[in-house]
């Protein structure tokens, strides 16, 4: 009689791992595409495909150790032991964390038809692999499985689109804001500005993305005003607009992508935060790049001290070399001095090759945050949406002749 095998794939219900490229012939049930099935629900249709000799993988279940007991007794007992095999597979935090952010990015890329997003109460909303953890026990042997492994599983990215993107942390060009006016300068302005032109010419369809870490680059003050959240809410919203209008008169005739991670939300060692390259995993999914092709401008840190380049992989350059007044071009400079991509082994795995909006749009559904791209009270016109708590993704526009920038994002993009 022929052998068949079941794996139980324990992640959230969001987890977007590559299980295709491992388990090629098994008939997946994931748990996002059944939310609300009972397990006796579940159970009958795995042990129907098993019976008819097929290999299962369900996705999604399995995180409480009663819920595995109860799989692998419901299996055996409608089916002869001798003939199937049990598999029992824990992807590793980081693939989860990354994961994710790809959710976050394609929820707000697939906004439903009343724009609902992740900033507002949605049932789509993943819980927390923080609060996912706490129901999660690990596995013993004695619950049945053939075997339990730990295993690092291939996440899906997209393929080479032939658009590059600079991401910069903003913390490498200007100083954390105080309550003085003026801003401190860590490059002098005009080199900042002369070679972002310069690299946007050399790839005018490219995307510039400013990395905004509000508690990184706010006053400590706002900390103090914690009993007050009137008062602290409005220091928070005139810091943000002072952070528009600093990128606004800083970039002038160059589209600026900005995402911004909002004051309080996030831990310091969150996975969205740097040196956690969580960033990473949101951009690339929500603006359909090829880690191939971003590079990023960031401090290099002391030595052996990881940065988020050397945690995902992608291209880095450190700002001396990048906004430098050297005679050498920038394209000399990029070739000589930055340093390369590298694919992480057995993490990434390519998607096929998807076509990229030209200057990526907001999603149609998206808050207008300074409408019809007028200039008022000298501050800069844009939109944005937001893609998980906490997290804020957005254009500065820059004056009506540049309306391109405004086109509407095709919600034609595949759903993953």
């Amino acid at each position: 009689e022929k052998m068949s095998h079941l794996v139980v794939w324990i992640a959230p219900p969001y987890y977007r791992g590559n299980h295709h490229s491992h388990f090629p012939d098994y008939q997946p049930i994931h748990h996002h595409d059944h939310p609300t099935d009972s397990m006796h629900k579940i159970l009958t249709r795995v042990t129907k495909l098993l019976k008819q000799g097929q290999n299962v993988i369900m996705i999604g279940w399995g995180s409480v150790r009663e819920q595995r007991k109860n799989i692998i007794q419901t299996i055996r007992s409608a089916i002869d032991p001798l003939t199937i095999t049990s598999h029992l597979v824990i992807p590793e935090m980081f693939s989860m964390y990354w994961s994710r952010e790809q959710f976050y990015a394609d929820h707000v890329r697939l906004l439903d038809a009343y724009g609902r997003g992740l900033g507002s109460a949605s049932k789509d909303e993943p819980i927390s692999i923080e609060d996912w953890m706490m129901t999660f026990s690990e596995p013993e042997a004695s619950e049945g499985f053939d075997r339990i492994q730990h295993s690092s599983f291939n996440l899906k990215i997209p393929e080479n689109s032939g658009v590059n993107a600079l991401v910069i942390d903003a913390d490498t060009i200007f100083e954390a804001l105080s309550p003085d006016p003026e801003i401190q300068w860590k490059i002098p302005r005009n080199f900042i500005r002369a070679n972002l032109k310069e690299w946007y010419e050399m790839f005018p369809m490219g995307r510039i993305i400013l990395i905004i870490d509000e508690s990184q680059i706010f006053p400590t003050t706002i900390e103090t005003l914690s009993h007050d959240p009137k008062s602290q809410n409005q220091l928070l919203t005139q810091y943000r607009e002072k952070i528009r209008k600093i990128v606004w008169e800083l970039f002038l005739e160059i589209p600026i992508f900005y995402f911004q991670l909002s004051w309080g939300m996030f831990s310091p060692k969150d996975f969205i935060r740097s040196p956690q390259p969580g960033v990473i995993a949101w951009i690339s999914q929500r603006h359909q790049l090829s880690l191939s092709q971003i590079l990023i401008v960031e401090n290099s840190g002391k030595k052996g001290e990881k940065t988020i380049s050397r945690n995902c992989g992608i291209s880095s350059i450190i700002p001396s070399q990048f906004f430098s007044e050297s005679q050498w071009s920038l394209s000399t400079r990029l070739r000589h001095q930055s340093v390369p991509y590298v694919q992480l082994e057995k993490l990434f795995q390519d998607e096929n090759p998807v076509q990229v909006e030209p200057n990526l749009p907001l999603n149609e559904h998206r808050q207008e945050i300074y409408g019809n791209f007028k200039l008022k009270d000298e501050i800069p016109p844009g939109v944005e949406e937001r893609g998980g708590i906490g997290r804020i993704h957005g254009i500065i526009l820059f004056s009506a002749e540049m309306s391109d920038f405004k086109l509407k994002l095709q919600v034609e993009d595949e759903v993953r």
